[in-house]
């Protein structure tokens, strides 16, 4: 049961920073900072690659 509630945390904190990452992302965009938005892009990738890995 304990196993199952952390994995529901991690779920919820990811899919968190996700949206909070999206969010600023946008508003960079907005700012014409395409450099970095993409930049993040690509750190994000690796990240999820890595989350696959500890799954």
């Amino acid at each position: 049961m304990q196993d199952l509630r952390d994995k529901m945390k991690f779920q919820l904190t990811t899919d968190l920073d996700g949206w909070l990452r999206f969010k600023a992302e946008k508003k960079l965009r907005k700012n014409g900072c395409q450099m970095l938005a993409s930049q993040d892009k690509i750190s994000e990738q690796g990240q999820q690659e890595r989350s696959v890995d500890r799954g």
